[in-house]
C-alpha cells in the first residue's frame, strides 16, 4: 500500500498513472494538449503543479495541495455534495483526480471510437517528504522520457514541464518555487544536465 497513501492538505506528493494494457494513452500531439486542459480544469484548482511529463502510455504529476481552507472553498464554490469527514480531504482531491482522468477518458474514446476505462489502475501517489526526495523527483520525471528511450536528452522531450522552466512565457507551473529549492536557474539546468540516477526518487512505475 506504499504507493496508495492518503492525499492531505498542504503535502507534495508524485502522482502516477498509465493506460490500460498495451494502448497508448496519447495518440496525436493534439491529444497532450488536451490532457493539460483537463489538469487545468480539474487539478490546478486544488493543486500547485511543480512537475509533469507526459509520456504516449502514462503521466507523472509533482503537485502541493492546497491549504484545507482553500479546498474546501473550493468544493463548496462547485457545491460538490461530500460529507465533511475526518477524510474528507483524502476523498475531495481523490475525486477530482477521478473526473480529471474520466473526463480525459471520454475524450479519448469519442475521439478514437474506443470503449471502456484508459487507466488500468488505482491512482498511484507518494508523499515527498524530504530535500533530496524533492529535488530527486523533479529530475525524474524530467529525465522520464530519456529513461524510456523516447529522447536522448531531456531538452528533446516537449511534453514536459521542463521547457516551461526555460521559458519566459507566463506558465501554469510553479517554477519560482523549484527553482528556489534548486538554488537557481544555473543550478537547475546544470543538475537536469548530469548523468546520474536519481537515488532518492521512487518509481512508481515498477
Amino acid at each position: 500500500m506504499k504507493y496508495y497513501q492518503r492525499f492531505q492538505e498542504a503535502k507534495v506528493y508524485h502522482v502516477f498513472a498509465r493506460a490500460n494494457g498495451k494502448e497508448k494513452m496519447f495518440i496525436s500531439d493534439n491529444d497532450y494538449d488536451l490532457f493539460i486542459e483537463r489538469m487545468h480544469k480539474y487539478i490546478i484548482p486544488i493543486a500547485d503543479i511543480y512537475a509533469f511529463s507526459l509520456i504516449p502510455n502514462h503521466y507523472h504529476l509533482m503537485v502541493k495541495f492546497k491549504s484545507q481552507d482553500e479546498l474546501l472553498a473550493f468544493a463548496k464554490s462547485q457545491k460538490l455534495n461530500f460529507k465533511e469527514t475526518d477524510d474528507w480531504v483524502n476523498d475531495l482531491i481523490t475525486r477530482q483526480f477521478s473526473n480529471f482522468q474520466n473526463s480525459y477518458c471520454k475524450k479519448i474514446n469519442y475521439k478514437y471510437k474506443r470503449k471502456g476505462s484508459l487507466f488500468i489502475e488505482r491512482l498511484r501517489r507518494l508523499e515527498i517528504k524530504t530535500d533530496d526526495q524533492f529535488t530527486a523527483t523533479v529530475f525524474y520525471i524530467h529525465k522520464n522520457p530519456v529513461h524510456h528511450a523516447i529522447a536522448v536528452k531531456i531538452r528533446d522531450w516537449p511534453f514536459s514541464s521542463y521547457h516551461q522552466y526555460l521559458s519566459d512565457e507566463n506558465c501554469f507551473v510553479k517554477t519560482d518555487s523549484v527553482l528556489e529549492h534548486f538554488g537557481g536557474m544555473t543550478h537547475f539546468i546544470n543538475f537536469h544536465d548530469q548523468q546520474i540516477f536519481a537515488k532518492e526518487s521512487v518509481e512508481l512505475e515498477n
